[in-house]
C-alpha cells in the first residue's frame, strides 16, 4: 500500500506541476503563490470574440470586397464598443 500511496503522491505532484491540479491552482492563487489563471470567458477574450463576429458581419453585408478589412474591423470595435457602454443615467 506504501508503494501505491507514493505513486498517487507523485502523481499529484506531476500535476501540480503541469498546472493541470485545479485545487492546487485555487490554493496557491489564494495565497498569492502565482497570478491568476487566465480565464477563457474574460470580458477581453468576449469583447475580441464579438469584435471579430461583428466585422465578419460588416465585411458580408459589403459583399466581402477586399480593401476595407481595417475599416470593418474599426467600425465592428466601435459598434461593440457602443453596444457594451453603459447608458447614463440621468
Amino acid at each position: 500500500m506504501v508503494g501505491r500511496r507514493s505513486s498517487m503522491t507523485s502523481a499529484r505532484a506531476a500535476s501540480v506541476r503541469a498546472g493541470t491540479d485545479t485545487r492546487a491552482g485555487h490554493i496557491q492563487r489564494a495565497a498569492g503563490v502565482i497570478g491568476p489563471v487566465p480565464h477563457p470567458d474574460d470580458a477581453a477574450a468576449q469583447r475580441a470574440e464579438r469584435v471579430r463576429s461583428e466585422a465578419y458581419f460588416i465585411a458580408a453585408r459589403r459583399g466581402f470586397e477586399p480593401g476595407h478589412e481595417i475599416e470593418d474591423w474599426l467600425a465592428a470595435e466601435r459598434s461593440v464598443d457602443d453596444a457594451t457602454r453603459p447608458i447614463p443615467r440621468k
